[in-house]
């Protein structure tokens, strides 16, 4: 990220979450679908946050009473500690936070659409609210620069531990 106004990237903070699609337990991914108007479980998910173009299957959901932790990453060239001096931490972690959440609005996208293959479109969060926990670590960001990235650019790695904390009180 450029400056804390920079918007984040939203397709490449998700980039590995849509990954995870084919290592999901097969009874999260159908719901008896041998069974007359039987439809997978992510259809089903996927038509109720269907918006904007796309239908967003949020991992972590109040409906499935899921929350999460975040571990965050965050690696910049330069001292580690310079994150803090050249820019608003608050506001680079809002953005990150924001861009993990399906959107609310149509313009949070911009111009995106999704590709063939993003039907259904993972995401990791229906709301913000959702998350329960957050540890932040920079670091130096050691690799050389591509052609297209910018001296000031960062790489974010988000590790997202999901918790269900309704299980045990049922």
């Amino acid at each position: 990220m450029k400056d804390s106004s920079r918007p984040l990237d939203s397709g490449r903070a998700v980039l590995l979450l849509d990954q995870w699609y084919p290592h999901l337990p097969p009874n999260w991914i159908l719901l008896d679908p041998d069974q007359p108007g039987g439809r997978a479980y992510t259809e089903i998910i996927a038509d109720d946050y269907s918006r904007c173009g796309f239908r967003f299957v949020p991992l972590v959901r109040k409906a499935n009473e899921f929350t999460c932790a975040l571990d965050v990453l965050f690696l910049r060239r330069g001292h580690p500690s310079d994150l803090i001096v050249s820019g608003d931490l608050d506001n680079r972690l809002k953005t990150l936070i924001d861009s993990l959440k399906i959107p609310g609005e149509c313009s949070e996208l911009g111009s995106a659409v999704p590709d063939a293959d993003e039907n259904p479109f993972f995401w990791l969060l229906e709301d913000d609210s959702l998350i329960t926990g957050m540890r932040v670590t920079t670091d130096r960001l050691l690799t050389p620069i591509q052609d297209d990235e910018g001296k000031w650019d960062v790489e974010i790695i988000v590790h997202a531990t999901v918790v269900n904390p309704g299980c045990g009180f049922r």
